[in-house]
């Protein structure tokens, strides 16, 4: 809300040290992640329309831009996780993301990428099946 004064205030009250780990079980109801099984594993709630463009004193709330698009953040965050993690290649497909190509895509050997959309098969895979065609 653009008082950070007041935030800093607050957050000066927290003890040096403290930390605070919340601790959720799989088998023990009463110390499930309701919200997490709720929204993410079972998909039975979600933000209702009543819910969404918010505004507080009259202005759109400064917590949520409006009026950019929220899925390109969570690509955007998709993409630098998930190449880390060396599983942007599936993402890439399963958003149809399209390929760098040209030299703009490049890769640091200066290798240029194509159009590639599945993983090729290995050399033993083809040569072991006679059914295989090039």
């Amino acid at each position: 809300r653009g008082n950070l004064t007041g935030a800093a205030a607050d957050a000066a009250l927290v003890p040096q040290g403290y930390v605070r780990t919340a601790r959720f079980s799989e088998t023990n109801p009463a110390r499930e992640n309701r919200w997490y099984n709720l929204n993410i594993r079972n998909d039975y709630i979600s933000v209702a329309d009543a819910y969404r463009n918010l505004t507080v004193g009259g202005v759109p709330d400064p917590l949520v831009d409006a009026g950019g698009d929220i899925t390109d953040i969570v690509i955007e965050e998709r993409r630098r996780q998930l190449f880390a993690e060396g599983q942007r290649y599936v993402d890439m497909l399963r958003k149809n993301i399209p390929f760098p190509t040209g030299t703009n895509g490049a890769n640091r050997k200066g290798q240029v990428y194509g159009p590639v959309t599945c993983v090729p098969l290995p050399n033993v895979e083809t040569q072991n099946n006679p059914n295989f065609k090039t």
